[in-house]
């Protein structure tokens, strides 16, 4: 009799945890975007320009260096922070200053940032310093786009080309 009630009383809490597991994954309805926004990720990963000028080493000190240290040209480790600005329709979104990654500073500085924005046409200009504090951007684009409704609109760096890719 009484392994009669444990399995039944079994069974019931099963029943009850399934309709609990299946009310709970529709309910609380979630809404990733409100119908009409979009989504703008910016994705940066670059080095900063070294913060010193590269030298050419002597032929006699490449003879007094061990031959698995014999490089040409020395620069220094360290590298300048990399900021990246972003602007929609004239109106500043993002402007922040990432420094480089690295116990000695001279790694990739990383930025990733996103944001929700309304759908429609924008004007969008992106600008990037990697070379240390100057007034006039390293590179910069601009453009205009036409966001649609739940959008995922992408900005990356190409490190490779030194150019921003809009995708």
């Amino acid at each position: 009799m009484a392994r009669m009630v444990r399995g039944s009383l079994q069974v019931l809490a099963y029943a009850a945890f399934a309709t609990a597991l299946g009310f709970f994954s529709e309910r609380p309805a979630y809404t990733y975007l409100q119908p009409d926004r979009a989504v703008i990720k910016l994705s940066v990963d670059q080095y900063g320009r070294h913060v010193g000028k590269c030298r050419r080493r002597t032929p006699a000190e490449l003879a007094a260096l061990p031959e698995y240290d014999r490089v040409p040209v020395v620069c220094p480790r360290r590298r300048y922070p990399v900021r990246v600005a972003l602007r929609l329709d004239g109106r500043l979104l993002y402007d922040r200053t990432r420094a480089p990654a690295g116990l000695h500073h001279d790694g990739l500085s990383y930025i990733y940032a996103r944001f929700v924005v309304p759908a429609g046409r924008h004007r969008l200009q992106v600008s990037l310093w990697d070379d240390g504090p100057r007034a006039a951007p390293a590179r910069a684009r601009a453009m205009e786009i036409t966001l649609r409704p739940a959008q995922v609109f992408v900005i990356e760096f190409s490190s490779r080309h030194g150019v921003f890719v809009f995708r």
